[in-house]
């Protein structure tokens, strides 16, 4: 690649994905009943634990493996936060997107859980004080929540995936789900809106996937 040719690649990069090489913070909003919400169903449910398992690696082999800039690995307050890694039209991992103070995604799979099973008709417990012997005990494992982006010549390509394990225990008796999500997106940037965009597409899709996995185990 001649001299121009490296500078227009750059300018371009820089163009359609902001700040490549800083650190970015966004907030992300779910709401609760928003499609094909089910009518109340006399049971109720109470998530006791969301445990964050993702590894995370220095200099990761894939983009699609959890990384931090300044490789930050040691701080778990920031690990806790981290959900995307930003990256140079050579494939080099770059500035690291972040959720702001207040959420973690601890916090925003535990509510994303809890929309799922309030449309279909669930009573969500916050209290443990509430919690009667008809209550539906939830603990959830965070295997995945990352997305990265490729640049190729004149767009970006954004990918997103969430992975959990859902143990359900009802009159002691335990049943264990994997709810495993994913999404691509060509895009023409990669500013805040993009990266905010794509998480809540992916949190979607990991809602409806709930939905239709309990319900098929319900009618069986």
């Amino acid at each position: 690649m001649n001299m121009k040719n490296l500078v227009f690649s750059v300018v371009l990069i820089f163009t359609l994905t902001g700040c490549l090489f800083t650190r970015t913070e966004v907030s992300l909003a779910q709401k609760f009943g928003q499609v094909n919400v089910l009518e109340k169903n006399g049971k109720s449910i109470y998530i006791q634990t969301v445990i964050d398992k993702r590894i995370f690696e220095n200099n990761p082999r894939s983009p699609r493996i959890p990384s931090l800039k300044d490789n930050e690995l040691q701080n778990n307050e920031i690990k806790s936060r981290a959900i995307a890694r930003k990256r140079n039209g050579y494939g080099g991992a770059e500035g690291d997107v972040l959720l702001k103070n207040g959420q973690t995604v601890v916090s925003v799979i535990k509510e994303n859980v809890e929309i799922a099973f309030s449309d279909l008709g669930y009573t969500i417990i916050q209290n443990p004080k509430d919690i009667t012997d008809n209550t539906i005990l939830v603990d959830i494992d965070v295997n995945k929540f990352w997305s990265w982006m490729t640049p190729i010549f004149v767009s970006i390509i954004l990918d997103s995936e969430i992975s959990t394990n859902v143990t359900l225990t009802e009159h002691g008796k335990e049943n264990k789900y994997t709810f495993k999500v994913a999404t691509t997106e060509h895009s023409a940037t990669a500013f805040d809106s993009d990266w905010i965009a794509m998480t809540q597409k992916v949190l979607k899709l990991h809602i409806e996937e709930i939905k239709k996995k309990i319900q098929l185990s319900q009618n069986s």
